[in-house]
């Protein structure tokens, strides 16, 4: 197989599974959600796990889409595409080399 085609179709695959994992997790703050209003919602005060609570809970929400921007097709002319696409294709180079060390 051409390297070339054997990268897209692994490129495709961490796009799949950031997609998969974004899902899960709104499908996980959903479920939980009621538990969330009843034990820390409704307590008065902000406490030091309340305030870890947020952090944790919050942030992610935050670097979703932008991690779903990348991975996910939009439509941008060349000029802004081709930098995101070789920036995309370094970092997950990048990281395969780390993972086979």
């Amino acid at each position: 197989m051409d390297p070339y085609v054997e990268f897209a179709v692994r490129l495709q695959t961490v796009n799949y599974f950031e997609v998969s994992i974004a899902s899960l997790f709104t499908y996980d703050y959903l479920y939980n959600l009621e538990d969330e209003i009843t034990l820390i919602w409704k307590e008065n005060g902000w406490g030091l796990g309340k305030v870890l609570f947020v952090l944790v809970r919050y942030i992610p929400f935050a670097m979703f889409p932008l991690s779903l921007s990348f991975a996910l097709p939009a439509y941008v002319n060349v000029e802004l595409c081709a930098p995101l696409f070789f920036a995309d294709i370094a970092a997950l180079l990048r990281s395969e080399e780390r993972a086979e060390d």
